[in-house]
């Protein structure tokens, strides 16, 4: 989300993010406040699409203030299917910044350049990045 950030500003575009510490409670109200700023949702969430925490996302603003938003909202998930297992198949599974900067560019109307975040990225697809320093 960082790097879609980071590249979105490049492209002129100023977005909220949005980074829930906790889930349970759950900030709604500062939630609610970037979607009454921005008039957009876009969730993002490391769990499957169905039944997840950007699901509820969704259904929540949408019936608290949907009068808010300027398009339907968006969440970026992973597929409702078990992870895959090898580089073959988690080529499609695994979302990336390239993904959620044309999801922004979507919701605004707009075709934003993306083909240049992962001609210069110099990691394999399953492998977030030489930063990522993680559990495994």
């Amino acid at each position: 989300a960082l790097h879609a950030l980071d590249e979105l500003n490049q492209q002129g575009i100023n977005c909220d993010l949005v980074d829930l510490r906790s889930i349970n409670p759950i900030d709604w109200e500062t939630i609610f406040n970037s979607v009454r700023k921005t008039g957009r949702l876009l969730v993002l969430d490391t769990a499957n699409q169905t039944l997840s925490v950007a699901s509820e996302i969704i259904a929540k603003v949408g019936i608290e203030i949907f009068d808010s938003l300027k398009c339907a909202p968006r969440r970026i998930a992973l597929p409702d299917f078990p992870t895959p297992t090898s580089p073959a198949l988690s080529a499609g599974y695994y979302q990336r910044s390239e993904d959620i900067v044309r999801a922004c560019g979507e919701m605004l109307g707009k075709v934003l350049e993306t083909e240049h975040i992962a001609v210069g990225r110099k990691t394999p697809h399953d492998v977030p990045g030489d930063w990522f320093k993680g559990p495994f």
